[in-house]
């Protein structure tokens, strides 16, 4: 059984270590753990690092999740773990691919390139950022979660997201000023 929209994975068999369920499992939440390598400046290889170190992890982990959580906050947990261990081993320049574009009023090719060029520009600044703002910026205006949610992945109270989110405001201010004049 593979997971779609529809079909949510199944728990039981997870827990089991079953093949094509974990394959299921990655396939729908790889897109988060490459969202937080980006978000925390790894490279395009660092990103691939924390995948496979965050995955191979919650594989030997799942026969003893208990579901206090939602899965994909217990991975996301995992995966935040790893990705400070790598980006403390392995300093790097962030790598940022084309990202892709959305609206319902086709905007012409210059409005895409110039959108592109300062979402680009945007998310290298979050990645020049202390790990844990990039993170909490990442996941509340990226994900779209809320700050309880932040809270849970990050394994911090509220009250520290809240913080995290608007220190990390301020500085990309700076960060996008200072982008702006090079520029």
């Amino acid at each position: 059984m593979t997971s779609t929209p529809e079909q949510p994975l199944d728990l039981h068999r997870l827990r089991q270590q079953d093949e094509r369920e974990f394959a299921a499992f990655v396939a729908a939440h790889q897109h988060l753990v490459a969202g937080l390598g980006q978000a925390m400046g790894l490279s395009g290889a660092d990103c691939d690092d924390l995948a496979a170190e965050t995955f191979a992890m919650a594989y030997r982990a799942l026969p003893n999740f208990r579901g206090e959580s939602e899965l994909s906050t217990w991975l996301y947990r995992i995966a935040y773990r790893t990705a400070i261990k790598i980006r403390r081993r392995y300093p790097a320049t962030p790598e940022f691919p084309d990202r892709e574009f959305a609206n319902a009023d086709e905007p012409g090719p210059a409005q895409v390139t110039e959108s592109a060029e300062t979402n680009e520009m945007i998310w290298k600044a979050v990645a020049r950022l202390d790990p844990d703002q990039a993170i909490a910026i990442e996941l509340f205006y990226r994900r779209g979660l809320a700050v309880d949610e932040v809270a849970k992945m990050m394994e911090k109270p509220s009250g520290t997201v809240k913080t995290l989110l608007f220190r990390g405001r301020e500085r990309l201010k700076m960060l996008l000023k200072t982008l702006e004049k090079t520029s």
